[in-house]
């Protein structure tokens, strides 16, 4: 049973994020945030998922958990995780539990009690050392996708604690298990602006270099479906991830259904168009992190594309040949 989210929004918190491209830097008063004793006035300061307020505390003296900092209405400067696309879309996608199934998003067990455990068991990599039952997916933490995964994180506070005030926290706070920040640049109204989505003036750039690139990080969990593209007889195993796009392609330059990733080296900004120079796939050029409408997560219907047709955004968006 998926729990409740808030739907109040602090007093104060469109003034308290102001972002960059590599860090969350929070200003304005402490008390936005934070409570003392989660006591004025007679009155708990805490709010429960539900919006009402609390006895329970939560970690750091904070006044919510992730989930109930992140929901709430557009336009107050955050990244909100449970918004449809009749509003608008944040860059992540969202967990809305009214669109679609399971497989239509990541379930951390922090908004899912049931976590991912009816899906894909054990996903991890050899080499990031993680290992992971579906079950144990969080926010942020030894087993979730933001802050530090050291292995005593184990919860999403402790995970992401401090981060909110630190500064090159890493794209979106994304780590990988050996503490490497993860390298991209994000759009300071977060892919929103007056109900409009990402386009050529307001857009993230993410990057896919080996070592600190978004794909990399995906691949954290998610091996099995990224590196090498060909099996020992040469034959396709999988789509390719952070690679080029060959120069003999003219791929549609779509901010919303297929972004490109980038060299880290790029001199592109997320106020500015971009072309298709250097331009790479990306496992978010198919994907949004969170969730969509769609099945497996994905920007776009795989069962509209059509070859032969005049479609020019998802698989068609790059493999312009087969329009």
């Amino acid at each position: 049973m998926r729990k409740s989210l808030l739907l109040t929004i602090f007093v104060g918190m469109a003034a308290l994020v102001a972002f960059s491209s590599q860090a969350f830097a929070i200003t304005g008063p402490c008390s936005g945030c934070h409570t003392m004793h989660n006591s004025q006035d007679n009155v708990y300061m805490a709010k429960d998922d539900a919006g009402a307020p609390t006895a329970s505390t939560y970690g750091h003296l904070t006044r919510s958990s992730c989930v109930g900092c992140h929901t709430g209405t557009w336009g107050d400067n955050r990244p909100l995780i449970d918004v449809t696309t009749a509003g608008g879309m944040r860059a992540g996608g969202f967990f809305d539990d009214t669109v679609g199934d399971r497989s239509t998003r990541h379930d951390p067990i922090d908004m899912f009690e049931n976590g991912d455990g009816t899906l894909m068991a054990t996903p991890g990599n050899a080499e990031s050392g993680i290992t992971l039952d579906p079950d144990e997916l969080m926010c942020a933490g030894a087993t979730g996708c933001h802050g530090d995964h050291d292995a005593l994180k184990d919860t999403s506070d402790k995970g992401i604690a401090g981060f909110h005030h630190g500064s090159n926290m890493g794209y979106r706070f994304l780590w990988l298990a050996d503490g490497t920040k993860i390298d991209s640049l994000g759009s300071p109204t977060y892919e929103y602006n007056a109900g409009a989505i990402a386009d050529a003036g307001d857009h993230n750039v993410y990057y896919d270099d080996a070592d600190d690139g978004i794909s990399k990080y995906c691949s954290t969990c998610h091996d099995d479906f990224h590196g090498t593209d060909t099996g020992s007889s040469g034959a396709w195993v999988r789509h390719p991830s952070a690679q080029d796009l060959p120069g003999t392609w003219t791929p549609t330059v779509d901010y919303v259904n297929n972004p490109f990733s980038f060299p880290s080296n790029t001199e592109y900004t997320t106020d500015g168009a971009y072309g298709v120079t250097g331009a790479m796939v990306s496992c978010l050029s198919c994907h949004r992190a969170h969730g969509t409408a769609n099945a497996d997560l994905l920007r776009f219907d795989y069962a509209t594309q059509v070859a032969g047709g005049d479609t020019e955004a998802g698989c068609l968006g790059c493999h312009d040949a087969q329009r």
